[in-house]
């Protein structure tokens, strides 16, 4: 019986979890920048659709709320889904500087 419940508790918070990993993850993927990638596509587009400066403002806000999602609920997830949300911030912030 309490190899029951546990389990119960365990399938929740693994739920709880993907949830809140699929609203944080949304955000990541707006968030997302390659300088390689976005030169690429101006040249294909013949820089119809360069990246502008509001672009990038944007682009900031959906990580810096990432982070503040995470920060809200961390204690809500299981440490494989916190873990690989935070290396994703992490390598964004790196790779727009």
């Amino acid at each position: 019986m309490r190899e029951d419940v546990y389990r119960i508790k365990r399938e929740a918070a693994t739920s709880k979890s993907n949830e809140h990993y699929r609203e944080i993850n949304h955000y990541l993927k707006e968030a997302y920048f390659n300088k390689w990638e976005d030169e690429m596509g101006d040249a294909l587009t013949l820089g119809l659709m360069q990246t502008t400066k509001e672009t990038m403002k944007w682009k900031g806000q959906q990580l810096r709320e990432a982070g503040n999602l995470l920060k809200k609920h961390k204690h809500e997830m299981i440490g494989e889904h916190k873990a690989e949300i935070h290396e994703r911030i992490v390598s964004i912030r790196v790779r727009t500087r």
